[in-house]
């Protein structure tokens, strides 16, 4: 159905987030940190991106603020963040920073495709 990319630097996290996905009928492709995840969009267009906050090298937000300022190929996909606490905006929204939506760790599918809904992408919920 959908190409996602899922950039978060916990192994386990990644390899769940990256089950959910394919059982839902989509290409995962995961990453560790924030850079690789801009090198990836900077190549590859993808429908959806599921970005951790706190990653080492480049952290979720100061890579969903390149994406959104120089990345052409992708500036616009839909971005949703994703952390265990919401401490790193630092008085921003999640908006400010060019999420398009935050989801607090744990989740499971059912979460990530009422997140799907909410950000009017129901159509890669399937069937």
């Amino acid at each position: 159905m959908g190409k996602v990319l899922v950039a978060d630097d916990d192994r386990n996290v990644r390899e769940l987030l990256r089950q959910i996905l394919e059982d839902m009928g989509h290409e995962a492709i995961a990453v560790a940190n924030g850079r690789q995840a801009c090198e990836i969009l900077g190549r590859t267009k993808v429908d959806l991106v599921l970005m951790d906050i706190i990653m080492p090298v480049q952290d979720g937000a100061s890579a969903t603020m390149s994406i959104r300022r120089d990345c052409a190929l992708n500036r616009r996909v839909p971005i949703i963040g994703i952390s265990t606490a919401e401490c790193f905006m630092n008085g921003y929204s999640y908006k400010d920073i060019g999420f398009d939506l935050f989801l607090r760790k744990p989740f499971d599918q059912d979460v990530i495709e009422q997140a799907l809904r909410t950000i009017g992408l129901s159509a890669l919920i399937g069937g």
